[in-house]
């Protein structure tokens, strides 16, 4: 609902350097929607809204301050959530930092694969690391063109990882577990809460 309609599809890594909280940043300017965007795209996901205001006795008018006040109220209260959750996410922690390797938007860098792959050990033992250093020399080879088909095709990163996975199962298993980091999930489960939350203040007020 905070993206405009081009930027929608957006994975979390692209979200997640967006500046929510620099107003006069251009990419805060060409990427966050503005008020009326977020008039409509509000109420098609909580359609009670309007139902509760049309339920005032009062005049068109005074319903179309009401809205406003409560949109303005929505509109911040998500852009305070956004901004709140990503002061909290651990990205200075050298492993996150470098996992964005894994959304191949970036080049490819052998020696963050290494250093991932020794960060779990767990998933890439002594005896997968063979096959590791294999997948790894043949998935650079590849990577530019992998990385084009990824941005062309539009497919999410879970679904490009379960592709690559045929031909680089090692690979793909430390890509899939740095996907669902679980204390990066502990923090999103937070924030959809906060918005569950608004959603039930909107429905019983």
């Amino acid at each position: 609902m905070l993206l405009k309609e081009n930027y929608k599809g957006y994975e979390f890594n692209e979200v997640y350097i967006i500046p929510f909280d620099k107003e006069n940043d251009q990419d805060y300017k060409l990427k966050v929607c503005e008020f009326n965007d977020f008039k409509k795209s509000f109420p098609e996901r909580y359609p009670n809204l309007n139902k509760i205001i049309d339920q005032e006795d009062c005049s068109e008018s005074k319903e179309k301050e009401i809205e406003k006040i409560c949109l303005s109220h929505a509109m911040q209260f998500l852009l305070t959530s956004v901004i709140s959750l990503k002061g909290r996410l651990p990205f200075e922690h050298k492993i996150l930092n470098k996992s964005l390797e894994i959304y191949l938007n970036t080049p490819f860098q052998i020696e963050t694969w290494r250093f991932l792959a020794e960060s779990f050990p767990n998933i890439i033992n002594e005896e997968k690391h063979v096959n590791f250093l294999d997948e790894l020399d043949s998935f650079g080879l590849n990577h530019k063109a992998i990385s084009e088909a990824h941005q062309i095709l539009g497919k999410s990163i879970v679904e490009r990882w379960k592709i690559l996975e045929k031909e680089s199962p090692t690979l793909a298993s430390l890509a899939k577990a740095l996907l669902v980091l679980p204390f990066l999930l502990h923090q999103l489960n937070q924030y959809f809460q906060n918005l569950e939350l608004l959603e039930r203040v909107i429905e019983t007020n």
